[in-house]
């Protein structure tokens, strides 16, 4: 039996990373944008870009936009991200028991694999 699991917001508490990154964002691209925390926290879970698209049409502020928050997060990644408290052992206890494990995400696979590797759960997942 394989188990699939959600990475950000599951296995690793990526929160206060992902919203710095779209603060960020905002800050460089929007400055005079009234952001609020609701409007962050509608941004969790859909892809960058449409994310953006809400915001503007123009395709390459949209990139540029894009761009800004991957550079943003890579820098800061290591520094935000942990996993929930419990999640290694739940891991861990799993895999002992026989059950495959997979990662299910709309992260580029390097991200994916870069969390897995700081927090010392990449060996448990075989997808």
């Amino acid at each position: 039996m394989i188990v699939i699991f959600d990475l950000d917001g599951t296995l690793l508490d990526t929160y206060n990373l992902i919203r710095e990154s779209f603060i960020h964002v905002f800050n460089k691209h929007m400055p005079n944008y009234p952001l609020k925390e609701t409007q962050i926290q509608s941004f969790f879970g859909p892809v960058l870009e449409d994310s953006f698209r809400t915001l503007t049409k123009d395709e390459v502020e949209i990139a540029a936009m894009v761009d800004t928050y991957r550079a943003f997060n890579i820098d800061k990644h290591d520094v935000y991200l942990k996993t929930f408290d419990g999640a290694s052992e739940v891991i861990e206890r799993l895999k002992k028991e026989g059950y495959r494990l997979a990662i299910y995400s709309n992260k580029r696979k390097d991200a994916i694999m870069r969390g897995l590797d700081l927090v010392g759960l990449t060996s448990f997942f075989e997808y």
